[in-house]
């Protein structure tokens, strides 16, 4: 802002009436409340990601050192205020903290002077993690705040920087009890019209007070030494604050990634409103989120906009970044999820369910640190992913399944009225269910039309998929049986047995020539094996019409040359219709199930499976499908238009479909007037959908590996798995309820061999029914056998009801100690059955929050060592030593370079025992470029910054001299040297009598010192290359060697980590 129109903004401003009277915030800068006619809140933070740049053993170590260090600024100074958002770091913390160090935080969250906004264990993305992960993430949050903490909640929902927010997170956030919402991203374009202040309606009505502004924004007060200097940058935030919403107050965070708690911030302040207060109008104040927002909202919550805002879509590319990281988690969510479900009814049972519950809460615990947003999006490098992220995922999968399969046993074990040759069903929906469930059962060998019995004599039928004989008298039997209905969250018994039963209307499969027919009494569904297994045709014989053209199913592979966030997407550089069929198989012929397999071979490795049901209008694709080289893979639906509705966490949108990608949950549909709409429903993988060139394309999976300037890059051809169902129905999707397909897709009935055990449950049980559209979210463990039930409705909230019952009294009540009423118990086939009905938000638990001054000493950094290999490999080695000269270990120490658009972050890491923090990092670039290494400054030590190296940074090589004397013997401390065209590079010869240069390709003059002994040569560089130089009349020259490397390309400056910075502040322009 100019001089002359920041004073007339000053005028306009001084103008405009006194904020009300108000009681101000508890900092001493609140003071400036009484005077001020615009209020500042300004809100320091740190932003910790799990495992972005760092893995999760590093970043918990700065987080913990950053979270001790607000915890001693609280302890000396009142007006100290800080955020602190994550439950996983704060539990890391409090783990390994000492008892003094433990009380230290306690006090400082129970003063108010550290809020621990969000409260959840993540700061989950929205978008893509289950429901069930998401309501844990809460829970578990919650519980460890009250617990550890004893404070009473925060109403603030703190989401800074995740990039996908679904559009019904108020619906989520009422039902948990939050009233506010931070967050610091939003959709493509959104960011030039959306006010920072405004109330954010959901699809359903839901409410909450919403403040957006990106995370950074405020990072200039950190190092700010004087008010002089943010003047007029303080005076633009507030005149753009005031044009966009309307009121005399904004928030601005202070802080960044792993930003160290500021003590001089309310020095600074205090400052301000003396030196500028009555001036300007404008006053500053050092303040938590509930703080600031409580103010705004009583103030001006009248005067705020309502925005029914779908923050979506953004960047794109991260919908289908690493897909085994959306799959590990949903599958683990399903495991998890059905055993604290199975805990009621093995409580009903008599057994101990305490220690599976508490293995479960762990389990769940590690679940929800993988929904954080660059755990989940796959948006970290390569190594973080494959050394930190990956091996969690693969921890918390293998410990849920562990958990099911001894859930599974020791519950099936407890159910009476079984023979040898039974199976157990088990129902894990609040509603009354049936289908075909596939199961491995030894059978005696005799058997050759199975048939399904339940305890009441209903006859269902079975087919045979595969048989394995096991010895003279038995076979082991892969099976699909109809399972008839069974109970809502509860079990049915099934016998096997000789006697077979007719399938009314079967499904069947064939080979038909050059096509595949798969068939059932709703739909017709050809495959045209000359083209790539593609459909030829998708026929509703219920309506005659067809829904799918030919050439569905073809999986189109387009060149991308993006990165981690998002797409570049160019043209097509493979489709499967051009792929050889290298065979094709009908797996399971019918009548229960119809199975077509089709391997292909072509750019990249690719199956395709359809499966059809008897009882389905529609179909299963199962797609194991890679990504070649630098391409993103999409599945292409044709002859579909329509009205896009898009499935969400905890609700439903109607969206506009354009070219670009946008998100779903576990399902979207097409929905066509006056005819039959199609609803996808996806397993595990949440995926982007866009329209495109007269196509509906679902995206699969992609590769970008070649490094690129300004991003993060990532290598995944590994083939995935991703499984849709496809099904057809009439209507609007209010009245088809998609979301409970999607529910039975995710969450099938679970088929089990009983095993011997004690058999006290009847042989068939359900616990609880719901209907209107409401489904089971989860049943949570609350203690004393007592479990918490949560459901969700699309079209009445994110959760429609919340009940607690208590097993061992047969009773239901509100979890507030409200009675539901009469519990309605009625008989169902012999067994009982609780039908729950109302509705009731969760209980949120959180925090406050709050900041001092200290004297700091200080350091020494140096960038003490930089090569740059091949215009590709640098590395970097950064010392740090206190006034002293001693090392100092376990600091953060990141790695900066000059750029085009300011300085750029390239890396972070930690100092070792030795006090160096070493850097390697693939980049591609070149040019000019100062690299330089910064301290961020903690309790102990105030910041630092090294001094920066010009250096041109240009492919380079290395270039290694044996030198030798007149009989071969290698020469050490020999002084080897390199000019040429403007580049210098000195080293000395180890005791191997080796020296390595690192230089640009050119030709240069090589010289070797020795003593008196001499050698120079001509050398042209053009790849890495050895070179033997003799001298001669060797001697003993005491000489301390001194490394000076001062050549680096500009790929450095432009690293594969700068793009991550970039990228986080895309937002914010």
């Amino acid at each position: 802002m100019g001089r002359r129109a920041a004073l007339a903004f000053v005028a306009l401003l001084l103008a405009s009436p006194l904020a009300a009277p108000a009681e101000p915030p508890g900092s001493p800068s609140g003071r400036a409340l009484e005077r001020a006619r615009f209020v500042v809140f300004l809100i320091p933070h740190s932003h910790w990601d799990i495992d972005w740049l760092m893995p999760w053993s590093q970043a918990s170590e700065v987080a913990r050192s950053i979270i001790l260090s607000a915890a001693q600024l609280a302890d000396r100074q009142s007006g100290f205020r800080f955020v602190a958002d994550q439950v996983a770091f704060l539990k890391y913390c409090w783990d390994r903290s000492s008892e003094a160090e433990k009380r230290l935080l306690r006090t400082a969250v129970e003063k108010g002077s550290i809020e621990v906004a969000g409260s959840m264990v993540s700061q989950p993305d929205t978008v893509l993690p289950s429901e069930q992960g998401l309501l844990w993430d809460v829970l578990l949050g919650h519980s460890w705040v009250v617990e550890t903490l004893a404070v009473e909640p925060s109403p603030v929902a703190w989401q800074c920087d995740p990039f996908g927010h679904a559009p019904t997170l108020p619906e989520l956030l009422v039902a948990s009890g939050y009233r506010y919402v931070y967050f610091g991203r939003c959709g493509e374009g959104q960011e030039a019209w959306l006010p920072h202040a405004f109330w954010w309606v959901g699809p359903t009505g839901a409410k909450v007070l919403a403040f957006f502004r990106g995370y950074c924004d405020g990072e200039f007060l950190l190092r700010a030494a004087s008010a002089d200097e943010v003047r007029d940058r303080l005076l633009e935030i507030v005149k753009d604050a005031m044009s966009r919403d309307g009121i005399n107050a904004t928030i601005l965070p202070v802080g960044c990634d792993f930003t160290q708690p500021p003590p001089n911030l309310v020095r600074l302040v205090d400052e301000w409103n003396s030196k500028y207060l009555e001036s300007t109008g404008v006053g500053l104040v050092v303040a938590t989120p509930t703080e600031a927002f409580r103010f705004i909202e009583e103030r001006y919550g009248g005067k705020l906009r309502e925005v029914k805002l779908d923050p979506n879509p953004l960047w794109q590319g991260w919908y289908l970044t690493h897909p085994a990281a959306k799959l590990a988690e949903r599958r683990a969510s399903y495991l998890l999820s059905a055993v604290t479900r199975m805990l009621p009814l093995a409580g009903i049972a008599g057994l101990n369910t305490s220690q599976l519950a508490e293995r479960a809460r762990r389990a769940w615990f590690e679940a929800c640190m993988n929904h954080h947003h660059d755990s989940i999006t796959g948006t970290s490098p390569d190594s973080t992913w494959s050394q930190s992220i990956w091996p969690r995922y693969e921890r918390s999968l293998a410990e849920a399944e562990k958990l099911f399969e001894e859930a599974l046993e020791s519950l099936a074990a407890s159910v009476g009225g079984r023979s040898p040759f039974s199976i157990v069903v088990f129902n894990p929906s609040a509603r009354v269910r049936r289908g075909v469930v596939l199961a491995n059962v030894t059978l005696p060998s005799n058997i050759t039309s199975p048939v399904a019995v339940d305890g009441e004599g209903g006859a269902y039928p079975v087919q045979v998929l595969r048989r394995w004989a096991l010895n003279s008298t038995h076979a082991l039997y892969e099976l699909a049986a109809e399972t008839g209905y069974v109970p809502p969250l509860g079990y049915k018994s099934l016998e096997l047995k000789e006697g077979g039963a007719e399938v009314p209307a079967p499904a069947r499969a064939s080979l038909e020539g050059d096509r595949a027919v798969l068939e059932n009494a709703y739909v017709r569904l050809v495959v045209n094996l000359r083209a790539g297994g593609v459909l030829e045709e998708l026929v509703d014989k219920v309506s005659g019409t067809r829904i799918l053209e030919a050439g569905s199913g073809e999986v189109v592979y387009y060149r991308d040359w993006g990165d981690v966030y998002g797409f570049s997407l160019g043209s097509a550089i493979a489709v499967s219709r051009s792929f050889r069929v290298e065979k094709a198989e009908v797996v399971w012929s019918g009548p229960l199930a119809a199975k077509l397999r089709v391997k292909l071979s072509g750019a990249a490795a690719l199956e395709l499976e359809y499966t059809l049901y008897y009882d389905e209008r529609g179909f299963d694709l199962a797609a194991t499908v890679a990504a070649p080289k630098d391409s993103t893979a999409a599945l292409a639906l044709r002859g579909l238009s329509g009205r896009f509705v898009s499935g969400v966490a905890f609700g439903a949108v109607e969206r506009p479909l354009d070219s670009r990608f946008w998100p779903v949950g576990y399902w979207f549909a097409i929905e066509r007037p006056g005819g039959p709409s199609l609803a996808v429903v996806n397993r595990g993988a949440a995926q982007g959908v866009r329209s495109y060139a007269g196509e509906i394309e679902i995206g699969l999976t992609r590769d970008c590996s070649t490094p690129k300037r300004d991003k993060i890059t990532f290598t995944d051809r590994e083939p995935h798995r991703i499984e849709l169902r496809f099904l057809i129905y009439e209507g609007s999707w209010r009245e088809r309820l998609p979301w409970l397909d999607a529910y039975d897709f995710n969450y099938p009935l679970i088929a089990v061999t009983a095993p011997p055990g004690n058999p006290v449950l009847p042989p068939q049980l359900g616990l609880m029914s719901a209907d209107g559209g409401a489904e089971l979210v989860d049943a949570l463990p609350l203690g004393d056998s007592t479990y918490v039930f949560v459901f969700s409705n699309p079209l009445a909230g994110a959760f429609q009801a919340l009940a607690a019952f208590n097993v061992s009294k047969a009773r239901i009540s509100l979890v507030d100690g409200r009675e539901l009423g009469p519990a309605q118990l009625r008989a169902l086939r012999g067994a009982s059955e609780i039908a729950l009905s109302g509705a009731i938000s969760a209980v949120k638990l959180g925090l406050r929050g709050g900041y001092a001054e200290v004297g700091r000493g200080e350091v020494e950094l140096k960038v003490e060592n930089l090569t740059v290999e091949g215009g590709r490999k640098v590395d970097a080695l950064v010392s740090m030593r206190d006034a002293a000269g001693a090392p100092l270990a376990g600091k953060l120490v990141e790695l900066w370079c000059s750029g085009s658009v300011g300085p750029i972050l390239l890396a972070r890491a930690l100092t070792g025992p030795d006090g160096n923090a070493r850097f390697s990092l693939e980049v591609n670039a070149s040019g000019s470029s100062r690299v330089f290494a910064r301290f961020a400054g903690d309790l102990a030590y105030r910041p630092a910054e090294s001094r920066p190296a010009l250096a041109e940074l240009q492919p380079r090589y290395r270039v290694t001299l044996l030198v030798v004397g007149p009989l071969g013997e290698p020469v050490a401390s020999a002084y080897v040297s390199a000019a040429g065209a403007g580049v210098q590079a000195r080293a000395y010869t180890d005791a191997s009598g080796r020296a390595e240069l690192t230089l640009p390709p050119g030709s240069y003059t090589v010289r070797v010192l020795h003593g008196s002994a001499r050698a120079e040569l001509n050398v042209d560089v053009a790849g890495p290359r050895e070179i033997r130089v003799t001298i001669s009349s060797p001697e003993t020259a005491a000489r301390q060697p001194t490394l000076w490397l001062a050549a680096l390309a500009a790929g450095a400056a432009l690293a594969a980590f700068a793009l991550a910075r970039l990228a986080r502040r895309r937002a914010r322009g």
